[in-house]
């Protein structure tokens, strides 16, 4: 088994390991599985380094041609490899840290072809892998994602393209669904599946990438009528992680001065505005009861939700246990929490 040992800036590296824990690659142990993460990296992200680096090069020749200049073999590498060193910002103030790389069976031929194509041009193998990891860790979460699930990726992509449905494996349960779209929230951080889930009585879904296990496209039309796509458009547009359905309604939320406040500064799954009263300090937004359950509750007593009243009593109610979990610690200690909620756990 080939063994690499790059060392990278410390910054990359531990972006590399947060990464492998983000998209779940871990061993029996519960141990985070960095070799298997690396692996999975170098074959999906390979081919696409190759082909930007070599768009680089291309580009410079072009430019080259309009001012008749010729560029060699030697002076291209040299500005390629400038060029590059800007992109990935190579210069880290962080110290150098060695990662190691077993490749896979699996992988030999990649690694072969991959080491055959950049020989002449990096001083090691280990110069080369570092370039691979930093180029990878410069890109946005959102691109990561779609890189280390590139087999999933890019079937979704051809089922929706192809307007067909596909086979999912997700928590080891088959599903049947209609692809609506395959899309990143706002803040680009994960990508999302938003579909009709045929297995469930065709309701809308908002999967996370990451926890697609296996994609298979099925020779059946998709099944999405006008509601469905005017549901999952709205919320691909809104916020991709909570699917809107026909049943959720606007939501009306009570805003404290400080909650008003908050409302400007928490904006992670912060929900559209519709309408203000702000004589009685009443918001209107558009959202799933999910999102609005999620996004209010950091709001503490600063914000309430007023509409609808079902989604008020489910929050009532999760507060409320967070309210006697936090009155047996503060009286009886861990232990006896710890006792409650395991002998709670075991009742349903």
């Amino acid at each position: 088994m080939v063994r690499v040992q790059p060392t990278v800036p410390a910054d990359v590296a531990h972006l590399l390991e947060k990464d492998a824990e983000l998209f779940h690659f871990f061993k029996q142990n519960g141990q985070i599985n960095k070799n298997q993460f690396l692996n999975t990296l170098f074959l999906n992200y390979h081919n696409t380094y190759f082909s930007m680096r070599k768009e680089i090069g291309q580009n410079l020749i072009e430019i080259a041609k309009k001012s008749s200049a010729t560029i060699d073999d030697s002076l291209l590498h040299d500005l390629v490899l400038y060029i590059e060193n800007k992109h990935m910002t190579l210069e880290s103030d962080s110290k150098g840290k060695v990662l190691t790389i077993q490749i896979n069976k699996a992988n030999n031929l990649a690694y072969k072809d991959f080491i055959d194509t950049f020989s002449n041009q990096y001083a090691s193998e280990s110069e080369l892998f570092k370039r691979l990891f930093v180029s990878y860790a410069s890109l946005p979460l959102n691109q990561r994602e779609r890189i280390i699930f590139k087999t999933a990726t890019d079937k979704i992509l051809e089922a929706i393209n192809l307007h067909k449905k596909i086979k999912i494996t997700r928590d080891n349960r088959d599903r049947i669904v209609s692809p609506y779209s395959l899309t990143t929230s706002k803040e680009e951080l994960y990508n999302y599946l938003l579909c009709k889930d045929h297995t469930h009585e065709g309701r809308l879904m908002s999967l996370r990438l990451t926890f697609i296990e296996h994609v298979f496209i099925l020779d059946e039309d998709i099944e999405l009528d006008k509601t469905d796509i005017h549901y999952l458009e709205k919320t691909r547009l809104q916020c991709p992680q909570f699917v809107m359905r026909p049943n959720d309604e606007q939501v009306k939320v009570y805003l404290t001065k400080k909650g008003i406040a908050n409302l400007k500064k928490i904006y992670t799954f912060r929900p559209p505005i519709l309408e203000i009263d702000e004589e009685k300090q009443v918001y209107t937004f558009s959202c799933s009861q999910s999102q609005a359950e999620r996004y209010f509750t950091k709001f503490g007593s600063e914000a309430i939700v007023i509409e609808p009243k079902a989604l008020s009593e489910s929050i009532k109610n999760e507060l409320f246990k967070a309210y006697k979990d936090y009155n047996e610690y503060i009286k009886h200690g861990l232990e006896s929490l710890k006792r409650n909620k395991k002998a709670h756990n075991q009742s349903y």
